[in-house]
């Protein structure tokens, strides 16, 4: 019974750090979502898009639990050259990065998110 009763409390620890982490994946990809789409024109955006790198960097450490290396590299990738559309003032890059960074953060919430097709 002693066991049975452990087992239970490992899995309900278990089921909760799970919650917890989409729960944290869906907020911090709302959020870096929301500075995403509030950045200014390409011309005007080197301190935005700098800070939503950092909080990117910060965020990447904690998505690294669960996210799969490819989609944090994905995403690394596609802010690097978001990078040097505002350094090149290249406005067809900026916004095509914007919509691939989107996305990226999009894919991440579906795959991390409490949904059933994830439970299968």
């Amino acid at each position: 019974m002693k066991g049975f009763i452990l087992s239970l409390c490992v899995f309900a620890l278990l089921a909760g750090g799970i919650v917890l982490n989409a729960i944290y994946i869906d907020k911090a990809c709302q959020k870096l979502s929301e500075e995403l789409d509030a950045l200014p024109p390409v011309t005007d955006a080197t301190a935005q898009t700098a800070a939503l790198y950092e909080h990117w960097e910060q965020e990447k450490g904690k998505f690294g639990i669960s996210v799969s290396l490819q989609t944090l590299d994905k995403i690394d990738a596609i802010f690097a050259e978001l990078d040097y559309a505002v350094r090149f003032h290249d406005a067809a890059t900026f916004e095509r990065c914007r919509a691939l960074a989107g996305v990226a953060l999009k894919e991440i919430q579906e795959n991390e998110g409490l949904v059933p097709k994830n439970w299968i």
